[in-house]
């Protein structure tokens, strides 16, 4: 996993993040659907009750492995 080249990007906003810091839970998932220069974009974001989701950041990744989302939820807790 940690072998080969990489490249990781996490993009958001101090307001995105204040957001990120009043939520009890986190979603983080890449779409298929949408890929940037062969590259995975993945949606984070929390859900209200009303089951309506708040995105907050979008990261571009060259993999989806764990090594990935600590690097996007490591971003996350640093930017708050």
């Amino acid at each position: 996993e940690d072998s080969g080249n990489k490249f990781r990007v996490f993009i958001s906003s101090v307001c995105l993040l204040n957001i990120a810091s009043i939520s009890s839970h986190i979603n983080a998932d890449a779409t298929y659907k949408l890929v940037w220069q062969g590259f995975l974009v993945l949606i984070v974001g929390t859900t209200d009750l009303n089951k309506k989701f708040h995105p907050f950041g979008l990261a571009i990744c060259s993999n989806e492995k764990t090594k990935d989302f600590e690097f996007i939820f490591n971003g996350i807790q640093i930017g708050m």
